[in-house]
Order: structure tokens, then sequence, then C-alpha cells
């Protein structure tokens, strides 16, 4: 996998130009043709005597090595990941509710659904990827948000009772002070509740309406209702994901969520 980095040919010319005097083979081999079984052997063995020279060719291509790590570990979790959302195609559908705000197209044929936490750092990662899988599948993906705060954080469930509040107000103005609690992480962790009210203004919200609507037991019963849903289902940790049957836990890079979308619109039975 190594050697990927660099061409036959260069690898070649480096080690019959530079190994020469490290092998008398090699030497013989600089001014005639090089049979590719005779040199893997040549190349194996001079390695195997001189480790140091493969040690460096490693250092000096350092980046191009960790790209080719991330990308072959990425490559074995996705195998992983299939094999998991074979099972639970096959398996009976989790047991969820629709009737939440939608995200998009209501009609789409996937439903992404965001098991989440307005404090938890990977969410926030989460929900920007979640925005670049909507853009790359447009149209085809819908994106419903489901209350899981923390109980260890304090500003956890606040923030997810102001953003119900804010999306039984105005659907619009709620994703917008959604997506800016994400955006904003650190300050609103930082500033806490003066951050929520400040941005519900920005983004038009009557605060009024939304500091007594925050309170009551509607919203409150949503909220609820989520957490119940997420722990009904066995969501591990947040953030959490359905797209449609196929769960993707954590904060799972584009190319996984985008592999269980179009999984998911190869299936005949949709949502």
């Amino acid at each position: 996998m190594v050697w990927g980095i660099v061409s036959r040919a260069a690898l070649t010319a480096f080690f019959v130009a530079g190994l020469a005097c490290l092998h008398p083979a090699v030497c013989r081999a600089a001014s005639a043709p090089v049979d590719r079984g005779e040199f893997a052997d040549l190349l194996r063995e001079t390695l195997r005597e001189h480790p140091d020279i493969l040690l460096d060719v490693l250092r000096e291509n350092s980046i191009e090595v960790l790209e080719v790590a991330r990308q072959g570990s990425q490559a074995a979790q996705l195998q992983g990941l299939r094999a998991r959302w074979a099972e639970e195609l096959a398996a009976a559908p989790k047991k969820v509710s629709y009737s939440r705000p939608i995200k998009g197209n209501k009609n789409a044929p996937v439903t992404l659904i965001a098991y989440s936490d307005y404090t938890c750092p990977y969410c926030a990662t989460a929900n920007m990827v979640i925005e670049q899988v909507m853009a790359a599948r447009e149209g085809k993906v819908r994106f419903i948000f489901k209350n899981y705060p923390l109980k260890s954080h304090p500003l956890a469930r606040l923030a997810s009772e102001y953003v119900t509040a804010a999306l039984r107000q105005n659907e619009a103005k709620g994703w917008a002070l959604h997506d800016a609690i994400f955006q904003n992480q650190r300050r609103f962790l930082e500033e806490g509740e003066g951050f929520l009210r400040s941005q519900a203004l920005a983004e038009g919200l009557n605060i009024q309406k939304l500091s007594a609507d925050m309170k009551s037991k509607a919203v409150k019963a949503i909220v609820d209702e989520d957490i119940a849903e997420a722990t009904a289902i066995k969501a591990t940790g947040t953030p959490y994901h359905l797209v449609n049957n196929l769960s993707v836990s954590g904060a799972a890079p584009l190319p996984f969520f985008l592999e269980a979308v179009d999984m998911a619109l190869e299936q005949p039975s949709g949502r």
C-alpha cells in the first residue's frame, strides 16, 4: 500500500541508483533491464539488511503515507458498515415518529434523523456534514432533528427547549436558530442562555412568546418524547443517526452518510 505513493518506475530508479553500493546484484541491475520478480527479491533482501532506508522513504512521504492510511481505515470501516446495514435492511424497521418539523423536501424518499445534543462538539460536526449530505443528494433527503440532551450538561436541555419552541413559532426561524447554535457552539457554551436569547432576537423570533412557550408542557413533552424514542431504539450516544432504517453513529464523514443514503435509495420500500 505504501509503495502506491510512488510510481513503479520512480521507485525502481530510486533503489537501483541509490542502493547499488549496498547489493552487488543491484549494481549489476543498474546497467541492465530489471526483471520484476528479481527486483522484488533484491529489494526485499536489501530492506531486510538496511531497514533505515524504508524509514527514510516513509519520513520523506509522511503526508502521503498518512493519507493512504486514512483512506484504508475509512474503506475498512465502510466495509463493516455495509455488512451491518445489510442486516438492518433485513430486520424490522425501527419504530420512530416523523411528526417533527422537516428540513428539506418533505416528500424526499430518504429520511435522515439525528438524535443530537446542542452542547456536544461531535453533534456540531455532524450537523455540518448533514448539510453537505442534503446538498449532495438535493431533493432526495429530508432531515428531522430529535432532541437527545445530555443530562450532565445544564445547557443541553435548555437549548433543546429553545429550539423546539422556536420551531413551533416559525419553522424557518427555528431552523436558523438550530444552525446558529451549532455553528457558534463555543460562544453558546460560554454565554449560555444569553446567547440563546440574543440569537433568537437576531433571527426575528418573538422573544416573549418564545420564553413562555419553552416553559410549556407541550414543549417539554416533545423533548421528553425524543429522549424516550432515542432510548427505545438504543441510540448509542450522541450524535446517533438513522438514514431510513440504517444507523450511523457519531460524527461520521461525508462518504459514510452518502453511502447510507445511496443504499437507502436502492430499496423499494422507502421510509
